[in-house]
């Protein structure tokens, strides 16, 4: 079984602009999509046009990526760890009847000392964004007596603002890059050719997709690949909208099943509610065993990974790997019964990725060094890195 795994690395490798910059930059400029009478998404583009106006988490990134040009995040995990560090600068405290607060009081006094001309820390950056951004919301939220915002309150609302972000990037993949997919699927010569015939060697029986895009069953797709999209896809019906955007579980071993505070924008939950695919974890089960005819008739289990590596292979292209989707690249990676191949695009990435590889199998307490180097060497390896352009074993042809 050959089973393909996508990030975002995918999408951007053909061109498509689906980076946390690229999305960013669209809601700037198209923040009131013209209507055209002959374009069949008009109702979608009101529709984006109506949510970009006032959203908390969109006035926020942007306010950051002002700030802090001179370090310009390129990628969705970035995005998500934004998500997680400014949950983390919140000054959660504990009131007299018990219930929790966030101080917005705290906040004020931290940033009587901020000074625009001064150089100040990340998580002073975050906070002074922050409240320049929420002060513009309705004051409701805020108690007028000691400044306090109940903790449920505020961490609804932070999951309403960003079902509505994650409605306008639906809305985007479906308007702009659908569209560009759709006229590369027209354009037979160039690249994408090139890169067909190159992906043609491999016949993957599955694609487990982390994106919300439908690039690769469009462009290469056949009728026997089965797909699993772990993280939602996008759909014009807002009824149906199952994107997830959010943050790994950054609660301690233990207190992920008591504390429940912000769980609306942790991943793992929102692919519970939102029923997203889960596929994938079929795919890796069929492998387990393989049985062999006994002279009596009965059936012999094989229990012998080495020969199922032979015939099971994962290759991961252009996925972060980053903590933020832990819990899934865990649970494939570890699995005996698959070789699994990760495609880097420069030296920089496989040195990158060689360290995510690490802390990735160091996710549940075990040495993901000493791991790495048992599973890399010698001819029964289970783990490789390979230039995704290689002529021999690359997928993809290097660009000129």
């Amino acid at each position: 079984m050959e089973i393909l795994v996508v990030g975002n690395g995918f999408d951007l490798e053909h061109g498509l602009p689906t980076s946390y910059i690229d999305f960013l930059k669209y809601c700037t400029e198209k923040k009131y999509l013209n209507k055209d009478d002959n374009n069949e998404f008009n109702t979608l583009r009101d529709e984006f046009s109506r949510l970009v106006i006032d959203n908390m988490w969109l006035k926020y990134f942007l306010e950051i990526e002002s700030r802090n040009k001179e370090n310009r995040k390129k990628t969705w995990i970035d995005f998500e760890n934004e998500i997680y560090l400014l949950i983390n600068s919140l000054n959660i405290s504990e009131v007299e009847n018990g219930d929790l607060c966030f101080k917005i009081i705290d906040i004020t006094s931290k940033l009587s000392k901020y000074d625009p001309n001064l150089s100040v820390n990340y998580g002073d950056l975050q906070i002074k964004s922050f409240h320049d951004m929420f002060k513009n919301f309705p004051r409701l939220y805020f108690s007028d007596t000691d400044n306090l915002i109940d903790v449920n309150i505020i961490s609804e609302f932070f999951y309403d603002q960003l079902c509505n972000f994650i409605r306008l990037f639906e809305i985007y993949c479906i308007v702009e890059i659908n569209v560009i997919l759709k006229n590369m699927l027209a354009d037979q010569v160039g690249d994408h050719e090139v890169n067909r015939e190159k992906f043609s060697k491999i016949k993957f029986d599955c694609v487990l997709s982390f994106n919300y895009t439908n690039t690769y069953p469009l462009l290469y797709g056949n009728d026997g690949t089965k797909y699993c999209y772990i993280h939602g896809k996008a759909q014009e019906d807002s009824l149906k909208t199952n994107l997830v955007i959010g943050i790994n579980d950054y609660l301690v071993k233990g207190k992920e099943s008591e504390d429940f505070l912000f769980v609306k924008l942790k991943k793992y939950f929102q692919r519970i509610i939102k029923k997203t695919g889960s596929e994938y974890k079929d795919w890796l089960n069929k492998t387990l065993y393989r049985s062999l005819p006994l002279n009596q008739g009965g059936l012999q289990k094989i229990d012998d990974d080495n020969y199922y590596r032979k015939k099971n292979t994962i290759h991961f292209v252009g996925h972060s790997l980053d903590k933020t989707d832990y819990e899934s690249l865990y649970e494939i990676v570890t699995n005996n019964r698959f070789k699994i191949i990760f495609y880097y695009y420069c030296n920089e990435d496989f040195i990158m990725k060689v360290q995510k590889v690490i802390k990735l199998l160091s996710y549940n307490g075990e040495n993901g060094r000493d791991i790495l180097i048992k599973r890399v060497h010698g001819e029964d390896w289970s783990i490789k890195f390979v230039d995704q352009y290689d002529e021999k074993e690359g997928l993809f042809a290097r660009k000129k």
